[in-house]
């Protein structure tokens, strides 16, 4: 597992298991999987995971299936899925309110989706350095203001948001990627020191509240007509 990715995981497993991350659940989507790691975590606990993306990628989780599709048009029928996956990936989709409103229709009532994103004033260094990590991720905009996220999603769907600052793992973004270029094992430990870093940093009442770091939210389908 990526290390990016391992530290979302935590900030997740952190952050919802109290609002059941991890809980059993049947059918699981995740959208903008990539190799599928984070969501074959839960094969445990999920009857059924699909991984979807853009491109299949070449090393694949053995515990989850795969489909090629764009997220603004998802190929399920509505209220396939009772969990869905969004994990660091409306910031690459041009039309992200579309990509939302996909979700939620293929969502079940009662289900819940569980996405993170960059907040409005991300950064991981200097400009330039920003600049240049979200060119190569592929970000077509910098972030979200917690306001303007939940205005995607439709009538129907009860939203919260949580304001991660994680300025640890932002300070070493850069370092740590040069470091899994050849050991990924220590770029995870290294990145779960963040974690415990900013873990203490958002349970303190100093945590800053100027969206540097993430988003993550969690949304519940209360409305069968969404």
């Amino acid at each position: 597992m990526h290390f990016a990715t391992y530290y979302r995981w935590l900030v997740y497993s952190f952050l919802f298991s109290p609002l059941g991350f991890g809980a059993p659940r049947q059918r699981l989507l995740d959208i903008g999987s990539k190799e599928g790691a984070f969501a074959a975590h839960l094969a445990a606990t999920v009857d059924r995971i699909v991984c979807l993306d853009l491109k299949l990628p070449r090393a694949r989780s053995a515990q989850v299936e795969f489909a090629l599709a764009d997220g603004q048009h998802l190929p399920f029928a509505d209220a396939t899925f009772d969990c869905i996956l969004m994990n660091d990936v409306l910031e690459h989709i041009p039309r992200d309110q579309l990509a939302v409103h996909e979700a939620c229709r293929v969502l079940q009532l009662g289900g819940v989706i569980w996405l993170s994103t960059p907040a409005l004033h991300y950064f991981v260094g200097p400009e330039w350095v920003t600049q240049r990590f979200e060119r190569a991720w592929g970000h077509v905009r910098r972030g979200y203001h917690p306001d303007q996220l939940c205005r995607l999603f439709p009538v129907g769907m009860e939203v919260h948001v949580f304001t991660w600052d994680e300025p640890c793992i932002r300070a070493l973004q850069l370092p740590l990627w040069v470091i899994s270029r050849r050991w990924m094992r220590l770029a995870r430990s290294i990145a779960r020191r963040c974690f415990e870093v900013d873990r203490r940093v958002y349970s303190s009442r100093n945590r800053s509240a100027a969206l540097n770091g993430h988003l993550y939210l969690y949304a519940h389908k209360v409305c069968s007509s969404v």
